[in-house]
């Protein structure tokens, strides 16, 4: 009767000490499991320490998590068909920048280990892109649209 106690509390301290909790139980119940090493990198390929990394699964279930100090991170995840990407801004004088990589389509197989590095490329402005016309249809006042276009 003691041995089911002790598994129970062992699994939840490990679930606790886990970056990823979701994934500890298809890890330790599941051996079709793979690992995924990410690399984030900027585009003058440096890495990128606590970039976002989106992770969606083929349910649409997302995760959003950081890059480490080596802008890197280690995923154990089910076999399957994922999607990863990442994205940042940067404050330049009145504005902001901002980065995204493309997103990877990739499937883990169990028992497989890869690597991916995402690229962050700096992205368009949506805004600059919107003609005068479609500015002033959204409601944009006149002096802002040509301002903005």
């Amino acid at each position: 009767m003691k041995t089911p106690k002790f598994i129970v509390a062992t699994l939840g301290l490990l679930i606790l000490s886990t970056q990823n909790p979701q994934f500890v139980l298809a890890d330790l119940f599941n051996a079709a499991t793979g690992s995924v090493r990410v690399f984030v990198q900027d585009d003058a390929g440096q890495s990128v320490t606590n970039a976002p990394v989106y992770l969606l699964d083929g349910h649409k279930n997302l995760m959003v998590l950081k890059t480490d100090a080596s802008g890197s991170l280690t995923l154990t995840l089910p076999a399957g068909k994922y999607t990863l990407s990442s994205a940042v801004t940067r404050p330049i004088a009145d504005s902001l920048d901002r980065y995204a990589s493309p997103e990877a389509h990739i499937e883990v197989l169990a028992k497989d280990s890869m690597s991916l590095v995402l690229s962050l490329q700096l992205a368009d402005d949506a805004i600059s892109n919107l003609s005068l016309s479609t500015l002033q249809k959204m409601g944009v006042a006149n002096q802002v649209a040509k301002y903005l276009n």
